[in-house]
């Protein structure tokens, strides 16, 4: 079986670890899922709150909002690495797209909703406002941050190496979301599925079809 080198080797020791962590971090997910209800899980995630924390993740949390993403296609673009940016802005719209089609088909209430409907609020951290509509699942952060990251790891070596780093990133952002009460953890896992699933998707594609643009540099 012939494999497109210019679209590099989906099964290297380093892209195995990273898919191995992201494994286990959904079986970590699942065991607090079965373990807390919905709620109580949402509120023993954000028991570690301090001012460093509240810096941290306010920051943090906006590497998921897309522009990043969008940033590192337009380098390469004007690298002229058009294998690279068309994988990645592949991987970040179909992630993307998917997330809200989810959200605007389930329409699973906000933490601010859920836990005012049941009579009780939650603490806001200073200068994030808490949504409160009904588009919580998938947390699009989320999809957006493990697109990025599966992505980063599957195109580039110095990220292959420095897997570690490109995961902990993509879980922060999506801890993150449910530090400053935009989302529980059931969103948080569902939009790290999209994400990983669309980016290694969109590249065995790409790998697969071989288009003229794979001729030139990564």
């Amino acid at each position: 079986m012939q494999t497109n080198q210019r679209f590099g080797n989906i099964a290297t020791p380093a892209t195995r670890w990273f898919f191995v962590a992201v494994l286990l971090f959904w079986a970590a997910g699942l065991l607090v899922m079965v373990n807390y209800s919905k709620g109580e899980g949402f509120l023993w995630m954000r028991r570690v709150g301090s001012p460093v924390f509240d810096f941290l993740f306010t920051y943090l949390t906006h590497v998921g909002d897309g522009l990043m993403a969008v940033a590192i296609c337009v380098l390469w673009l004007l690298q002229k690495k058009w294998s690279r940016a068309i994988v990645l802005f592949a991987a970040f719209a179909v992630s993307g797209i998917l997330a809200q089609l989810v959200k605007h088909s389930v329409e699973a209430p906000r933490p601010y909703v859920f836990f005012e409907n049941n009579g009780q609020q939650i603490d806001a951290v200073e200068g994030v406002k808490l949504l409160s509509n009904f588009k919580s699942f998938p947390s699009g952060h989320t999809a957006t941050a493990f697109a990025l990251a599966t992505s980063l790891v599957l195109l580039m070596p110095w990220w292959q190496k420095r897997w570690w780093l490109a995961f902990i990133a993509a879980v922060g952002i999506g801890y993150s979301r449910v530090y400053l009460g935009q989302h529980f953890l059931q969103d948080v896992l569902a939009g790290s599925v999209l994400g990983v699933l669309s980016a290694a998707a969109v590249y065995l594609l790409l790998r697969k079809w071989n288009p003229p643009f794979s001729r030139h540099a990564w």
